[in-house]
């Protein structure tokens, strides 16, 4: 992490988490400091990866209804060059190289059944590197959770 959070930096942290868009002046006076003080403690956070403030999409809303992860079993000498391939790919909105029979994860997103197949016969047929994939549609999602509720360790919350 870089540095140790103090009580201010948690409130910060928990308000955003509540409502990403609130102002500084607004968390200033809710937290009863100066909005300079806010503005620097964002600052550090952001700029230690510890927070990211964000707007998160629907992607059925915005028609993109097929939801598909995918295993790949790859190569193992050509594990980083199949994630920079992926990572290249609009689609894709997950990568995660991962233990077990399958060497990478990832989820992407589709508008339609053509594209997917596309995608699954054209885009991923051209990665080195890859052995086989194995695919699992999403038919619904019951649960998407962007409001994670994170806690802080013990001795950190006193």
């Amino acid at each position: 992490m870089g540095f140790e959070l103090d009580a201010i930096d948690r409130s910060l942290c928990t308000l955003l988490r509540a409502d990403g868009r609130r102002g500084n002046t607004d968390l200033a006076r809710e937290l009863d400091v100066s909005e300079s003080l806010v503005r620097k403690k964002l600052k550090r956070l952001i700029g230690a990866e510890f927070l990211r403030v964000v707007a998160v999409a629907n992607p059925q809303k915005l028609g993109y209804e097929i939801d598909v992860w995918f295993g790949l079993e790859v190569d193992s000498a050509s594990i980083q060059s199949v994630v920079a391939a992926l990572n290249s790919l609009e689609a894709v909105r997950f990568i995660a190289v991962v233990s077990g029979s399958f060497g990478i994860f990832f989820e992407a997103l589709f508008r339609t059944q053509k594209e997917l197949y596309e995608f699954l016969s054209h885009t991923l047929g051209t990665i080195a590197g890859i052995r086989s994939v194995e695919t699992w549609h999403m038919l619904r999602v019951d649960k998407r959770n962007f409001d994670w509720m994170f806690s802080f360790d013990e001795e950190d919350s006193q």
